[in-house]
């Protein structure tokens, strides 16, 4: 067991020194100055926090509340081709609009004619026909799914009063519940697909009249804007004059990516949360990697567990891959591997069942931890326990068992000398 596992933390230090790391509880040493009020940077194939700034403070949500009603669109339409009549009736009953569905008054759009149309633009409107069709015709029963997305996804520090963008005390989002939202919106095509348009067109037979082109709002999409950004892939944008700017974005370079969560920037040409999320990425994609620290199903330890039959053992290993984020910069001495291992496992024990835990440490601090399970089940099957407790004492007899000693040097001469001799 030893030699397994010093074999096992050689193979450690190894893939470490590939790479880098990164942390949810660690902000690493960033030469970006931020003007955003509240700042978030995350890589999703790592789901790892590398750097914050109140990522907790509740800010008025803006528009940043069409990425929770796309989320419970998705939940609620299951067919998003499903189509909308936008009667007059129901384009006047809009509080605030902004006029983006005039042009479709007494009209058919699809679900996701409108998503993307939410999208792109401030998406009052289309945030409201929404909520309206999903809710069944009661705005606040659709407010009532909102709030139950967020209980689901653990978004403890938001709060939704409205599906539209509105500026109210009861209305508050945080960037780590933004983030929460983004990551169940990322497994989504229609959104990877309606968040990275920069124009939609609606065709004549929708419209009924003409081709419709919306345009987005979002200047790190629109291609011209001094704040273009080619690598930003999926984002949201919103501004108004009490939240200021609030933006949400995905980035990706060479398989990593980030999200970015700028919320209460200023409307300064300079310093903006859009020039904040362009050079914060440039940042991570430059100053960050993602490194592979543990294959799925790597066994990292074996406890023991008591079976009818004596002794045994079962191997934990890690149930996904694990990959963390680390600065390019890192010295291996840096960063740490921990095991919190149970003494011994009681019967029965499953494939699967959580027992331990790892934690990896940069400079002393824990970046994060990750789960252990358990590879093989005892005390499920007296069959395969007893199959098991035999295979363990035919081990143990073969390892006690003396092994045939090696001849001296003398011997092996002479048995040398003997075969050339019979030659």
């Amino acid at each position: 067991m030893k030699k397994k596992l010093i074999a096992f933390i050689a193979v450690i230090l190894i893939i470490l020194t590939l790479g880098i790391i990164s942390s949810s509880a660690i902000t690493y040493e960033c030469d970006v100055q931020t003007h955003s009020s509240a700042v978030l940077v995350a890589n999703l194939e790592s789901d790892m926090s590398v750097f914050e700034k109140a990522p907790d403070k509740r800010r008025y949500a803006s528009t940043m509340i069409e990425l929770l009603d796309y989320l419970v669109v998705l939940d609620k339409v299951e067919d998003l081709e499903t189509t909308v009549r936008l009667t007059p009736s129901l384009l006047a009953d809009i509080p605030e609009k902004d006029g983006s569905l005039d042009k479709f008054s007494g009209k058919e759009m699809t679900v996701q004619d409108l998503l993307t149309v939410m999208m792109l633009t401030k998406g009052n409107d289309a945030a409201y026909v929404l909520a309206h069709h999903v809710g069944g015709g009661s705005i606040s029963a659709f407010v009532t799914m909102l709030k139950d997305k967020l209980d689901e996804l653990g978004c403890k520090r938001s709060t939704v009063i409205s599906p539209r963008p509105v500026t109210d005390p009861g209305q508050v989002m945080t960037c780590n519940d933004i983030y929460r939202i983004i990551k169940e919106l990322m497994k989504s095509e229609s959104f990877l697909n309606a968040a990275s348009e920069s124009e939609y067109n609606i065709d004549k037979e929708k419209s009924q009249t003409e081709e419709y082109d919306y345009v987005t709002e979002n200047s790190v999409k629109r291609h011209g804007s001094p704040y273009y950004f080619s690598y930003v892939k999926q984002s949201k944008y919103g501004y108004d004059k009490e939240s200021g700017q609030n933006i949400a974005s995905v980035g990706v370079y060479k398989d990593n990516s980030y999200v970015v969560v700028a919320l209460g920037g200023s409307d300064d040409t300079e310093t903006n949360a859009m020039t904040d999320t362009k050079q914060l990425l440039i940042w991570a994609f430059t100053k960050l990697e993602n490194v592979k620290i543990l294959p799925e199903d790597s066994v990292v330890a074996s406890v023991k567990t008591k079976t009818p039959f004596g002794s045994d053992k079962v191997s934990l290993v890690s149930p996904e891959t694990i990959i963390r984020t680390l600065p390019h910069d890192y010295v291996k001495d840096d960063v740490a591997i921990t095991y919190d291992l149970p003494d011994e496992i009681e019967l029965p024990v499953f494939i699967g069942q959580k027992a331990g835990k790892g934690t990896i440490l940069y400079k002393g601090d824990e970046i994060n931890s990750f789960d252990l399970v358990v590879a093989n089940s005892k005390g499920v099957s007296i069959v395969e326990d007893v199959s098991s407790a035999i295979s363990g004492m035919f081990n143990e007899i073969l390892s006690n068992k003396p092994q045939p000693q090696m001849g001296t040097e003398t011997e092996t001469e002479t048995e040398t000398e003997t075969a050339g001799t019979k030659d």
